[in-house]
């Protein structure tokens, strides 16, 4: 066992993390969730490096964020770890990168077959955010990795729509990834009207805007919404907030910018099973009974 772990530091250095953010990482997976002071002390990092080391970690999807006092801290699965940094060392080094995964794929089995770790703790409440389009769709590339079953997507349809799918391509790919494999592909869209009555007319033009939206993401985006697989609704009225399930275990909040209302400003991953479970009844509700094919 004391190999194949030299072998997991000696391979996350590859992956450009520094032997601190390695120890950290480490220290986080075997320990379930820390503090950082007991987390310094446990992997030898000073105190006066320890929230650096953290803040990067988190920063890289590595590591997740309890906001309770003290905070804690708890880091992702191996498989999700490694996807996030291949993901990040794929943008700089387009060569040798299938060796990586290999490796990557590996060492996971070795770990995961070894009883190092132990089993993951339950319904405690983890979640971390991502400002900005960049971290965002890192964000989203990370959990589409993880997907097995499906996948519950919420949207905002106006003038900007379609220029915004158009900047998003690289995790329709992902979808389209997922989709040869496994899985289930939801898309609620809605508009912003409020709850008060539309006149026909203006029903028929949100008709007519949402059938382009069908047409983009088919055509432009290559995802077949004839298969099964995949379907696409849509809302008169704006939701009250904005989110996508993965799994039906794992929630991403979006955030939009007050600002510039066609953006997301921030993403907030929320992790804990009764929150969750909210947000699937909700979509499930919004789905079955109000949404529009």
């Amino acid at each position: 066992m004391g190999n194949t772990l030299d072998d997991l530091k000696e391979f996350l250095k590859t992956l450009q993390l520094s032997t601190y953010e390695v120890n950290c990482y480490l220290n986080l997976l075997l320990e379930q969730d820390l503090t950082a002071i007991d987390l310094s002390k446990r992997s030898n990092v000073p105190t006066g490096r320890i929230y650096d080391v953290l803040n990067r970690l988190v920063d890289l999807g590595l590591v997740e964020l309890h906001w309770v006092r003290p905070k804690r801290y708890r880091a992702i699965s191996l498989s999700a770890a490694f996807t996030a940094l291949l993901i990040r060392k794929e943008a700089d080094h387009k060569g040798d990168i299938q060796l990586l995964y290999h490796q990557a794929q590996d060492l996971e089995t070795a770990i995961t077959t070894s009883n190092l770790l132990p089993h993951p703790p339950e319904n405690k409440t983890f979640w971390s955010s991502a400002f900005g389009i960049s971290p965002v769709i890192h964000m989203y590339q990370t959990h589409i990795h993880e997907i097995e079953q499906g996948f519950l997507g919420m949207g905002f349809i106006n003038e900007h729509t379609e220029q915004v799918l158009a900047s998003v391509r690289d995790l329709f790919d992902e979808f389209t990834k997922f989709l040869a494999h496994r899985g289930q592909v939801r898309f609620l869209w809605s508009f912003d009207f409020d709850e008060r009555d539309l006149t026909d007319a203006q029903k028929a033009d949100n008709d007519h805007v949402f059938q382009r939206i069908c047409q983009v993401v088919q055509d432009g985006l290559h995802l077949s919404l004839l298969s099964p697989a995949v379907e696409m609704k849509y809302m008169h009225t704006r939701i009250p907030i904005y989110f996508d399930l993965f799994d039906r275990t794992r929630a991403i909040i979006k955030l939009r910018n007050p600002f510039s209302p066609s953006q997301i400003i921030s993403c907030i991953t929320i992790l804990d099973r009764e929150i969750v479970n909210q947000f699937v009844r909700y979509f499930d509700f919004l789905w079955f009974s109000h949404a529009i094919a």
